[in-house]
Order: structure tokens, then C-alpha cells, then sequence
């Protein structure tokens, strides 16, 4: 049996349901701290050296030049590969040595905003009060929209500072990712982390430190589109591509002789007519499971990302579980 859903890798944090308003108001108040790009933030730039696991460990580094949320350039470098990603009004750009970017990038970029301001598809179900290395904090126990993933946020209670962030995700597929924060420093009236590790499963994929973090201003030629760039279009209420069409996957047979199950994940672009273009491969299952779900993704059919009326390009990312069952 095959399934799959999408991820579209933004960073958000939890919609609240019908819990304690002072628990809704805590995580709240913890979001607000940790957002060094709040609206009436001063311009910055952060510069943040880290290690991800590819294939191997892999040192890098990230700088972040930041005047709103719609002005901003990113640079990200590791190992062979850099990406400079620039927002400018309502156009993003992005130029790469690479077709796609991979995943422990995406994943850093999201690790370094701590807890995102965002509505998210999460509910909250019940707080606990813990004692974490001699801190008191608040734990606040969340569930996903489809009931699969759980999610524990700690919270320093007297600092509001995000400790720790894990969550499971309850299938045959089971894992464990846990993020944590420490070590953190004021800024522009908020508070943010020196040092954040990301887990799964056990195993260390992403720590990083901040080593610079200071008000800066920028000239304008900042965030110029560089030459080459790929350009999309960004909107307030953006909404992303919906698949309408999605022809099952056939299990390859050499995989199901050989049992082989697993997760692919692929990147793809979604054209305003809704086809499907760029495909590639961020995390493999097994070379016969990779081929087909390529060729099956071909085929898929959305109806594409919409900024008010207007349909628009949209780059996302697939999740597909292949598993056997009886």
C-alpha cells in the first residue's frame, strides 16, 4: 500500500482549540519574544555557522540581511552548494549552483526561526507544569489537524524562552524529531537563541551558532535581483497549489520482493495550469521506489497556487510512504 501527502515546509506555529486562555496566551507571548523579524524590529543581519548531516557532516554557514518582511536576502552556503534567496515587495528570488535545494537547508532555514508567529494545523490540548534542569517551565502538549503527529513545546515559564520543541509522528512509519534552543541573548526587544540542535530519531542533523547578530542598515543594491535569478511571486493570503489528481504509484517489484519500504521526498514545481515540472528526488526510499515516484508525480494534477484570482508558480515538497501491509 502506498501513501502519501504534501509538505510545504513553512514554519508555523500552532492554532489554538477551546484550551486555557492562559496557555494560549503563554505560547503566544513566546512567539512574539523569539521573533527578531517582527513588524517594528529594526534592520539586522544574523550569521549563523552550523553543521547538517548529508551523506556526511557538512559544515556551513548562513547570513541573514533583514529590513521587513518583504525586503530581505538570505545566503546560505555548504560544501559545494549556495543559494542567495532575496525578497523584494512581492517578488522572490532565488539563485542556486544547484536544481533544488536540499533538505538539511530547508530544515536549517526553519530551524532558525524558533517558533513561528504563523497560524499553523495544530491544536492544543493540555499544558504541564516540569522542572527542566533546574528551570521551571510549562510544557504544552499539541496535536496535529489529522490526529498522526504530536508535539511538545517547553517554555521557560519566568522567560518565555522556547527550550525545547519535539514531535512525533504516530505511524508505521514512527519518528521522533526534537529541536532545541539555548543560550539565548536580548535583541531588539526580543530574545533570541545562540545555539539550537535539531534530533531525530536519536542522532544529531543540525547544530548551529549564532556567532554575529547586530543591527545593520543596507544599500538598496542589497536586493537587487542577481542576474540568472528564478523569480516567483509572493502574496499576503497566498494559498498553495491543491492536488486534484493523483494516479496511484505502482509498488516496483523488485522492491516488494525484497520488503523494502520507506519515505521518498520530492521537490516539485507547480506551473500556473497546474502541471507539474522539476521534479527532484531530496530524500530517497530506494532507487526502484525513487524512479517510480518521479514518473508517478509526472502525472499528478493540482489546482495551482493562487495570489487573489491569479494563478501562480509554486514550488512544494511531496512526502510519499511506500509500506506493505496484508
Amino acid at each position: 500500500m502506498i501513501r502519501w501527502f504534501f509538505l510545504f515546509l513553512l514554519v508555523t506555529s500552532p492554532s489554538l482549540a477551546s484550551v486555557d486562555p492562559a496557555d494560549e496566551q503563554l505560547l503566544k507571548t513566546a512567539a512574539d519574544f523569539v521573533d527578531i523579524r517582527a513588524a517594528n524590529a529594526h534592520p539586522f543581519q544574523l550569521d549563523i555557522d552550523f553543521s547538517a548531516q548529508f551523506d556526511v557532516l557538512r559544515n556551513g554557514h548562513l547570513t541573514l540581511k533583514w529590513v521587513s518582511k518583504d525586503t530581505w536576502s538570505e545566503l546560505i552556503t555548504i560544501g559545494d552548494f549556495h543559494l542567495l534567496e532575496i525578497r523584494k515587495g512581492e517578488n522572490r528570488y532565488l539563485l542556486r549552483n544547484s536544481s533544488f535545494t536540499p533538505l538539511p537547508v530547508t530544515t536549517l532555514l526553519n530551524l532558525s526561526r524558533v517558533l513561528s508567529p504563523d497560524p499553523g494545523d495544530w491544536k492544543l490540548k493540555k499544558a504541564k507544569r516540569k522542572d527542566i534542569n533546574g528551570r521551571g517551565a510549562v510544557c504544552l502538549e499539541l496535536r496535529s489537524k489529522a490526529e498522526n503527529e504530536a508535539r511538545g513545546v517547553c517554555l521557560d515559564s519566568t522567560t518565555f524562552e522556547v527550550l525545547s520543541d519535539e514531535t512525533s509522528v504516530q505511524d508505521s512509519f514512527a519518528s521522533h524529531t526534537r529541536r532545541t534552543f539555548s543560550n539565548y541573548q536580548d535583541f531588539g526587544g526580543h530574545r533570541y537563541p545562540q545555539q539550537f540542535k535539531l534530533e531525530k530519531d536519536g542522532a544529531t542533523k543540525i547544530d548551529a551558532k549564532v556567532v554575529s547578530l547586530k543591527e545593520m542598515t543596507f544599500p538598496d543594491s542589497t536586493f537587487l535581483p542577481p542576474p540568472g535569478a528564478i523569480s516567483r511571486r509572493e502574496c499576503e493570503q497566498l494559498k498553495n497549489p491543491v492536488a486534484i489528481s493523483m494516479p496511484d504509484p505502482e509498488y516496483p517489484h523488485p522492491a516488494g520482493r525484497n520488503n523494502v519500504v520507506g519515505i521518498a521526498i520530492v521537490a516539485i514545481t507547480v506551473l500556473k495550469d497546474g502541471s507539474v515540472t522539476d521534479i527532484q528526488v531530496l530524500q530517497s526510499a530506494d532507487p526502484s521506489i525513487n524512479k517510480v515516484t518521479v514518473d508517478t508525480v509526472k502525472t499528478w494534477k493540482f489546482k495551482p497556487a493562487m495570489c487573489g484570482t491569479e494563478p501562480i508558480i509554486r514550488d512544494i515538497q511531496v512526502e510519499m510512504k511506500f509500506e506493505i501491509r496484508p
